[in-house]
């Protein structure tokens, strides 16, 4: 096996280590200036922010929904209070439309890649 970077528009599963609980198929999405970019090519870089498109779900508009973080609603403004949130939810959102219909990626829908301490992938054969 070769080592090979990850891309934009790649499948992947997130596993939850402890328990092995798994993520939909998700599709990894470039974002920039608060746009989701679809159909981005190349490497995926460290500090690049991406959002998680789920293959598996689409709301009842039939807009993509997105791998979201949630902390406790406790929030002061426009931003969360840290010092307040003490769970985090992960749930499905879609993402907001401007006003040319481009999808934009509030920030709890918006990842940023930092590292990667376990990456495993397979392959099916025909």
């Amino acid at each position: 096996l070769t080592a090979a970077p990850i891309t934009y528009g790649a499948e992947i599963l997130l596993t939850e280590t402890a328990t092995g609980l798994q993520s939909d198929r998700l599709i990894v999405c470039k974002v920039e200036n608060g746009r989701i970019l679809e159909g981005a090519i190349g490497p995926i870089c460290q500090m690049q922010k991406v959002a998680l498109k789920s293959t598996d779900r689409t709301s009842e508009d039939g807009l993509p929904m997105y791998l979201g973080a949630h902390g406790d609603d406790q929030q002061g403004g426009r931003f969360m209070d840290i010092s307040a949130a003490t769970n985090t939810l992960l749930r499905y959102e879609t993402c907001t439309l401007n006003e040319y219909f481009k999808p934009g990626c509030d920030d709890f829908l918006c990842w940023t890649i930092v590292g990667i301490s376990k990456f495993e992938y397979a392959v099916q054969l025909p």
